[in-house]
């Protein structure tokens, strides 16, 4: 099972400081989540809100989409099924 990216939409989640993308997988909806703290730590966002975190997250969308199909493949997944992507789910 692998991840597709068929939307380029994601939006910025304030209650989980995190900017959510949806993937679908064998059909199914997958939300997929990468932190602010991530987005600052490895991907260059000057802070962990919205705009600063939709720049970084477009410059590394590839990046950060490849990480979010191998925790699905992994089966590394929340209890609700989401994905999310932590600093330390990035390479060094």
């Amino acid at each position: 099972m692998s991840l597709r990216f068929p939307i380029k939409f994601r939006t910025w989640e304030s209650a989980k400081t995190a900017i959510a993308f949806p993937a679908v997988a064998d059909g199914k909806d997958v939300t997929c989540r990468v932190t602010g703290d991530a987005l600052v730590a490895k991907c260059g966002a000057l802070a962990a809100k919205p705009e600063p975190a939709y720049r970084a997250f477009d410059a590394h969308r590839a990046v950060i989409e490849s990480l979010a199909s191998r925790r699905y493949a992994s089966r590394k997944r929340e209890k609700d099924g989401s994905i999310l992507i932590r600093t330390a789910d990035f390479p060094d």
